[in-house]
Formats: structure tokens, C-alpha cells, sequence
């Protein structure tokens, strides 16, 4: 576990926090390097950080009444996880695993929390917020609506989405739980998948070799997506390079 100081951190929505601030002041950063399944706040001396990832990919996912684990949401380089606890007078019960391997920053919730008083900040957050409360909605709809192969497909692009690399890091249980659902269904989801070229599973990866014949196979949910993702990242290429917003290709 080290220190950055460096200006842009890969992060949007970190980012976006410095640009309209200023700068950050003086916070205890972390830079983390978080390994496949782990929870990245077993690197950290304790659960009072928000934590951004930058390369890393990271699940979320909640415990239900009955045991039954459901997944929330991934979060990449477009923004950040843990403040939850800090929201809510409630503990709110998340768990975060890491889905791709790579890199994160954390700092310390009391070093943020006046930046998250701050008037300039205020927007930013309020747009973050709708783009996190859009996804959770879909997440719902998408559940109780959709075939575990259009899901499951929905699922890799929305990783690959915000991860650099080629191959997204799961294993079936990891994927199930990520998905609410069985792993023998996972399985076969993941086999219809292969048998149209989309992907290429292995041993704890999947190679996604197709992603337009992997979004052919997404649910409606993936257009939404695509949509909030695409208005979230262009806002930082006006803000920060001056470029007009276009579609990212898959």
C-alpha cells in the first residue's frame, strides 16, 4: 500500500472532484492493488475509506433476509464504493469483491467529507447519484424480467466496460452470486454463450472474443446502460479535454 499524489488518478468521478475543487488538500491517500476475489477493504486498516478504483473492477453485493445473495452493481473507473455506511444511519450491508484485478485509491471518509459539503461538489455528486440510482432500478427490472443468458452477457460487457483488460476474472459461483442466480444455470447461460462464438470460458476467466455478438445476446437492460455510461463519461471529456461526447464502440 502506497501513497499518489499525482493530479488525474483514472478515476472519473475522483477526478471530476479535483477539477471542480481544485484540489483535494492534503488527504492520507491509498493507492491499493487489489487481487481477483478479494475485498479490497481487507488491504486497508479499516472499513472508514471510500475507495475509487482506477483499473480494478468491483462487485457489490447484499446479503437478503433468507441468505440469498444478490448482486447490486459493478463498479469500475467511473466511480467509487463505501460510502454507503456513512449514508445511511443503518449499517448498510454490502460486501465488495474484486472481479478484475488491478488498482484503486482510497482515502479516509473524514478527509472527504468536507469536500462532499463543498457547493462545487454538490452537483457532480447529484449527477453520480442519479447515474448509481438508474443502474440499481435496472438491476430490479432486469432480475425479475430477463433470461439468465441475456443477463449474464449484460453482466461481462458492463465489466469489460470498465476494465482494461480483455478477460473478465469470475468463477461460476462468483458469477451466480453477481446475478442471483443458480450456478448450474450460470453454467448453462455461459455454454449457450460459447456456442455462439461471444465468449471463450475458461478456468476462472472468460474471454470475451465477440462483444458485438455478446451484446446481440444482452437484454433490453444493456441500451440503458450504454445510455447512462455514455452521458456520465462524455460529461468528463467536455469538462476535462474539451472533446465532444461519441459513441464508445464495443
Amino acid at each position: 500500500m502506497t501513497s499518489r499524489t499525482s493530479t488525474h488518478h483514472g478515476n472519473y468521478l475522483l477526478d471530476r472532484f479535483i477539477e471542480a475543487q481544485g484540489s483535494l488538500g492534503s488527504p492520507d491517500i491509498h493507492g491499493l492493488q487489489l487481487m481477483h476475489g478479494s475485498d479490497p477493504f481487507d488491504a486497508l486498516p479499516s472499513r472508514d475509506f471510500i475507495i475509487f478504483p482506477t483499473t480494478a473492477v468491483v462487485a457489490a453485493q447484499t446479503t437478503m433476509p433468507d441468505g440469498w445473495i444478490s448482486g447490486v452493481s459493478v463498479i469500475g473507473r467511473d466511480g467509487s464504493f463505501g460510502m454507503a455506511s456513512f449514508a445511511h444511519p443503518a449499517p448498510v450491508r454490502y460486501r465488495y469483491r474484486t472481479v478484475q484485478p488491478g488498482d484503486a485509491i482510497a482515502i479516509r471518509w473524514e478527509d472527504l467529507e468536507p469536500l462532499y459539503q463543498s457547493p462545487r461538489i454538490a452537483p457532480i455528486l447529484l449527477d453520480y447519484l442519479n447515474y448509481v440510482v438508474q443502474e440499481l432500478s435496472v438491476q430490479a427490472y432486469c432480475i425479475s424480467r430477463h433470461a439468465a443468458e441475456a443477463r449474464t452477457a449484460r453482466w461481462l460487457l458492463a465489466v469489460r466496460a470498465r476494465s482494461p483488460l480483455p478477460v473478465v476474472h469470475v468463477t461460476h459461483e462468483m458469477l451466480g452470486d453477481c446475478l442471483s442466480l443458480k450456478r448450474e444455470v450460470v453454467a448453462g447461460a455461459l455454454t449457450r454463450l460459447a456456442t455462439l462464438g461471444a465468449i471463450e470460458p475458461q478456468r476462472g476467466r472468460i474471454a470475451i472474443s465477440n462483444p458485438r455478438a455478446l451484446r446481440d445476446s444482452c437484454c433490453t437492460c444493456h441500451e440503458v446502460d450504454r445510455l447512462w455510461e455514455m452521458k456520465w463519461d462524455a460529461k468528463m471529456l467536455v469538462e476535462r479535454e474539451g472533446l465532444e461526447p461519441s459513441t464508445p464502440a464495443l
